[in-house]
């Protein structure tokens, strides 16, 4: 994994209530978005973050157009859908909208490591 990772988490619950024992690690900074607005804004302004984290049920999406304008600001970055109930149909939407992959919240340390070195450059 490469020496500065830095992650936008959205999330409309408590900064990183999906996250169970995020990594307490110098080399990665998290950016937490509360709803679609903020998501978008964090998106624009970090246009260098490496990967993006959106919950699927972040407050003020409207048809999941936030996921799609998160893909296509990080079209060359890794937008991971969150879902708390991951299935077939779920796993599907998230591939028609562009995502790179979804994971069932709450996510783990582990889980969370093992995203961030698949994904890295």
């Amino acid at each position: 994994m490469k020496n500065n990772f830095t992650i936008i988490i959205a999330d409309q619950k408590e900064p990183g209530a999906h996250f169970k024992l995020l990594p307490q690690s110098e080399n990665i900074t998290c950016l937490y978005a509360a709803n679609a607005g903020e998501a978008l804004l964090l998106g624009a302004n970090n246009p260098g973050a490496d990967m993006v984290l959106i919950s699927a049920d972040l407050e003020g999406m409207m048809g999941f157009d936030t996921v799609k304008e998160l893909v296509t600001q990080f079209i060359n970055r890794p937008v991971i859908l969150l879902c708390t109930y991951v299935n077939l149909s779920t796993i599907k939407l998230a591939g028609m909208l562009g995502c790179s992959d979804v994971l069932k919240a709450p996510i783990d340390s582990y889980s969370l490591r093992s995203i961030m070195n698949s994904y890295s450059v």
